[in-house]
């Protein structure tokens, strides 16, 4: 943490004094030594209580008191400090040459540890890391079908941050990339579908109606199945990912608009405080999917998306209380002047929130 402090505070030192290449070997050593996953904060994001039936370990690994501080979420912290705060000369290139070695270990801790290091470089290196696509997206691809379970999961951490920071360039490379996303969401581990969600989802953000025409009737068969998931976390993951393909889908979606609510209608009426999040990200989706096939298709599901909404608006979530607000305003754009009978209930509803603030 203090290394982290100085590289924030004291970049140029780091620098200057040769002390990169040694910091970078010391983080590597400290991810591949630990025995936790190496996803960056997506670990934690997965972290729902709710353990993995194939996962035996996973029970003995989780700590009801875990705050989040082992030495792999440290070493990451640190690395992700050097790649955002020093000079990119000091950083990139020894960087990338000892991630390059890791990921062509023998041995799965190591290949953990330089997947890991390559998606905690991406934000803060995203244009030498754009140049270098074609040389580690074979190395991720590799690891994401590694036997070591962790490794698998920072190669897909990898690869999302990559789909989030390396765009257009990533785009290019999505023939290659999105096969080996779809076989992850049939991994056996749950950690590792839902990690996949996540970078299919943030591919998703950037597909286009041509280039995700071959891949529906796949990506929304195993999404579907996703939505199914004991694991609420994956749940919640797999309904952001279906939103962002209705959302890249367009009318090409409409064969799947019924599946779809089918699945969307158990979250849509959860009223426990733990499963608000679930909601509103099945309100989310009833959106996007409300765009993609217009408002003649989505006529017949509108009663229940709007009953939902209303009724979000009196759970004291304000989370919940934002997708709600995201949901009307796509209804109102989708539907039109039909949404005018909606308009009595809504709006003194929001302008009392507005006098509030």
């Amino acid at each position: 943490m203090t290394l982290g402090t100085l590289a924030e505070w004291k970049p140029k030192l780091l620098g200057k004094r040769g002390l990169v290449p040694a910091i970078l070997e010391a983080m590597l050593h400290l991810m591949a030594e630990s025995n936790d996953s190496a996803a960056g904060s997506l670990n934690l994001a997965l972290a729902d209580n709710q353990h993995d039936p194939n996962d035996p370990g996973a029970a003995d690994e989780e700590d009801e008191d875990f705050d989040g501080t082992s030495p792999c979420s440290i070493a990451q912290a640190c690395l992700d400090k050097l790649a955002s705060s020093l000079p990119m000369k000091y950083v990139w290139e020894p960087a990338l040459a000892a991630s390059v070695q890791c990921l062509q270990s023998g041995e799965g801790r190591w290949r953990k540890a330089g997947a890991s290091c390559l998606g905690n470089l991406a934000e803060g290196c995203q244009d030498p890391m754009r140049e270098a696509l074609e040389t580690v997206l074979p190395l991720l691809l590799a690891a994401a079908s590694d036997p070591d379970k962790y490794a698998r999961e920072a190669a897909m951490f990898a690869l999302g941050q990559l789909a989030e920071h390396c765009q257009p360039e990533i785009m290019r490379f999505q023939a290659h990339v999105l096969p080996a996303v779809f076989a992850l969401l049939d991994d056996p581990l749950q950690s590792v579908q839902g990690i996949s969600c996540y970078v299919l989802e943030t591919f998703s953000e950037h597909l286009t109606v041509a280039n995700v025409e071959p891949l529906l009737p796949q990506l929304a068969a195993k999404l579907l199945q996703l939505t199914q998931s004991p694991r609420l976390s994956i749940r919640e993951m797999s309904l952001s990912a279906l939103a962002s393909t209705a959302a890249a889908s367009e009318a090409l979606f409409a064969p799947y608009a019924a599946a779809t609510v089918e699945v969307l209608a158990g979250p849509l009426r959860a009223t426990e405080e733990r499963f608000f999040t679930l909601r509103g990200r099945a309100l989310e989706c009833l959106g996007h999917l409300a765009v993609a096939v217009g408002k003649d298709a989505f006529a017949p599901y509108l009663p229940m998306g709007m009953a939902s909404a209303e009724e979000s608006l009196q759970l004291e979530e304000p989370e919940l209380h934002e997708f709600t607000y995201a949901f009307f305003g796509t209804v109102a754009k989708v539907t039109g002047n039909d949404f005018e009978p909606n308009l009595a209930a809504l709006v003194p509803h929001l302008c009392a929130v507005v006098s509030r603030r």
